[in-house]
């Protein structure tokens, strides 16, 4: 691994770090990667300058210094601190000026690589503005997988059965939903940028792949500093969605009475059951509009929503995410059944993990539990103590609803109504 430093304006001039003390580089798939450079010099200018970049020669990931810092180390030595984070971030550095809204089809779909490259084009490239454009920007998508998603996958801030309205945001929180929106093979499409010695950019879209030669298992040594989390502190199965209409200050049909909605966020056995209570008598009033005729049917449907005593479909899907079981671990990887980073799989990609085998209950027999993991994240260490891979693994099945983010499990059709799980337990 040989690592340079270079900058936007001088694509075709680089120049080699030999002498780091420590480098830790961080490559993930649906965040930012990151990294944290340090080395020592006897002089208090760091060599390595904000805005420039860091690539190396093993890989096309590009990191975006942001940070340094420097700290006076005896009377001649300096160590100097550098940090950034990939050249994803980008989308991050413009944001959205205007509202943005999505139009599915009557099936609840969009076509989303579509509209995130017509979102990346108006705020980096062709159709930007000249103080925004960037010269030499690309967008390419993935052509094995299809453009659309659903649309009830995305939204952050409003959303019925027609249409979804995205806040002013940063452009890549946008990009990163729309993107995600796309699940071909269960696991969420996410984006890399990569930037060439000619100075021009360039955003893929990819889509995990099933690495069939790729098997984890504690039983064959892969790893070491083997780490690992399991909670259900978290996990619930059943809400319990009350209205007290007699808490409300106008003529509700049901008033003085307390309604109840049950829904099911996963079917469990009674021992396993766990149950949270949504009261919110309190927190829906309806609202004022001085002139309802100058409303569209879609705006009175919003508004209507908005003031009934529970809460609309499209609250309750941000909401989701804190009742998901914890399950992850991690460790130093020795090897991939000799399959090496990069050249035979890449971060987003999924493997089959057996982590142990358990003793069935009903026949007796010793069963090993086959699962699929996807690897979402990659850290890469150089220091005095050796090279290292440490690797974040998402355990997740892609069947069903993972309450990764406001991806949706479930489907609500009108406030009030029941959740419906799409895949059942």
């Amino acid at each position: 691994m040989h690592l340079y430093v270079t900058s936007h304006y001088t694509p075709d001039h680089r120049v080699e770090i030999t002498n780091h003390h420590s480098l830790n580089w961080t490559e993930r798939a649906y965040e930012y990667g990151e990294f944290e450079l340090i080395f020592f010099t006897q002089s208090a200018q760091s060599p390595v300058k904000l805005w420039e970049y860091l690539v190396r020669d093993d890989t096309s990931t590009v990191m975006v210094v942001e940070t340094v810092a420097t700290k006076q180390e005896g009377k001649t030595a300096y160590k100097h601190t550098v940090k950034g984070h990939s050249l994803e971030s980008m989308y991050n550095w413009r944001v959205l000026k205007h509202r943005q809204m999505i139009i599915p089809d009557s099936n609840g779909m969009f076509r989303a690589q579509t509209m995130a490259e017509n979102l990346a084009h108006a705020n980096f490239g062709d159709a930007a503005d000249a103080g925004r454009k960037i010269p030499k920007f690309n967008f390419h998508r993935e052509p094995k997988v299809s453009d659309f998603a659903f649309v009830n996958d995305t939204g952050r801030t409003w959303q019925d059965n027609k249409w979804v309205t995205y806040d002013r945001c940063p452009v890549g929180d946008l990009m990163r939903d729309v993107l995600g929106a796309c699940k071909p093979n269960g696991y969420r499409l996410f984006w890399q940028t990569e930037w060439e010695t000619s100075g021009s950019y360039h955003t893929y879209v990819r889509a995990p792949r099933k690495v069939e030669t790729v098997i984890l298992s504690e039983s064959n040594d892969n790893f070491t500093e083997f780490e690992a989390v399991v909670s259900n502190v978290d996990q619930k199965s059943t809400i319990y969605e009350i209205f007290d209409a007699g808490d409300f200050d106008y003529d509700w049909p049901a008033n003085n009475t307390t309604r109840v909605i049950e829904h099911t966020l996963r079917s469990e056995d009674p021992f396993r059951r766990r149950e949270v209570i949504w009261d919110n008598s309190s927190i829906h009033k309806p609202y004022a509009v001085e002139d309802w005729k100058r409303l569209t049917e879609q705006q009175k449907k919003m508004i209507n929503a908005l003031s009934a005593g529970f809460f609309p479909y499209w609250a309750l899907d941000q909401m989701f995410p804190k009742y998901n079981p914890l399950e992850m671990f991690s460790g130093k990887i020795l090897n991939f059944s000799n399959i090496e980073y990069r050249r035979g799989f890449r971060v987003g990609d999924v493997f089959d993990y057996v982590p142990y085998a358990y003793k069935s209950s009903k026949d007796d027999i010793i069963k090993n539990t086959v699962r699929e993991v996807q690897l979402t994240e990659m850290t890469e260490s150089w220091g005095p103590g050796g090279f290292a891979q440490t690797p974040v693994i998402s355990v997740s099945s892609r069947n069903k609803w993972n309450g990764a983010g406001y991806t949706l499990g479930f489907t609500r059709k009108d406030p009030g109504s029941v959740i419906v799980p799409r895949d059942k337990e």
